[in-house]
């Protein structure tokens, strides 16, 4: 179960850092092409969404998923193969 914390503990983390990284290229993006004057990079921007929005995704999957089988242990409802 302590294992299982750190997990979830770290998850948060990696989630927070890819929501707080898409939120800097966001602004980041619209600034130099304020400043610039130039269209935003279609290309990149998609890439960049895909990747990290695809690993945020993930892992808050993974992290439903451990939840409810954590739910599922606590209650009793669980299959025990001994």
């Amino acid at each position: 179960m302590e294992e299982a914390k750190k997990l979830l503990s770290f998850m948060s983390k990696v989630i927070l850092y890819c929501v707080l990284f898409l939120s800097m290229y966001t602004g980041w993006n619209l600034y130099e092409a304020h400043r610039l004057n130039m269209p935003v990079s279609d290309m990149l921007t998609t890439c960049v969404f895909a990747f990290w929005g695809t690993e945020m995704c993930l892992l808050m999957a993974k992290k439903i998923i451990s939840r409810k089988l954590d739910k599922r242990e606590e209650s009793g409802n669980g299959m025990d193969c001994k």
